[in-house]
């Protein structure tokens, strides 16, 4: 059994933090500096409030920092990214093509079905252009795309790892 911790850049994660705190902010000062009554002080409650939903926000974002491995072993591929878990047995997959890409635009998502997305960091279900079902797990690169043949929910897979990574996924089969 092969396992390896995915990578992500740090620039990503703050990105999408700010996504959660800067509105959280803006609202804290739009609050404060508007008209108060004699007897009005909003501002800590205030305060308190986008404190928590700051702290919330940040529990809920922490499984970006944490869950982001690929575990492959002689029956079984299991990539887990963010919130989101790939698993796929080795008796439903006929053939693997790996191709190394420039950018993960080259994948050919359409839309978002189910994921993460901003500042280069790609977890989670994506539509392909042909209805086709991709789960992406890009949080660095190189960029893999990874295709299966065979019985499969998902047939296309996105993926940031290593070289060696990539080359063993290739020869799973």
């Amino acid at each position: 059994m092969k396992t390896e911790k995915l990578g992500t850049v740090w620039g990503q994660l703050i990105g999408i933090g700010s996504l959660i705190l800067v509105p959280l902010i803006i609202v804290y000062f739009v609050i404060e500096s508007g008209p108060k009554g004699p007897t009005e002080d909003w501002g800590s409650a205030a305060l308190v409030t986008y404190a928590i939903g700051g702290l919330t926000g940040i529990l809920v974002c922490a499984p970006m920092f944490f869950r982001r491995q690929i575990v492959l072993s002689d029956n079984k591929l299991v990539i887990s990214h963010s919130f989101y878990t790939l698993s796929i047995a080795r008796s439903d997959v006929s053939s693997v093509t790996v191709t190394e890409l420039a950018k993960a635009d080259e994948l050919g998502i359409s839309t978002k079905k189910n994921g993460v997305a901003g500042f280069g960091y790609l977890s989670g279900w994506y539509n392909g252009p042909y209805g086709d079902l991709i789960f992406c797990a890009i949080s660095s690169r190189p960029i893999y795309r990874v295709e299966l043949d065979g019985n499969l929910r998902c047939s296309i897979i996105g993926l940031s790892c290593s070289a060696q990574m990539a080359q063993q996924i290739a020869r799973w089969v």
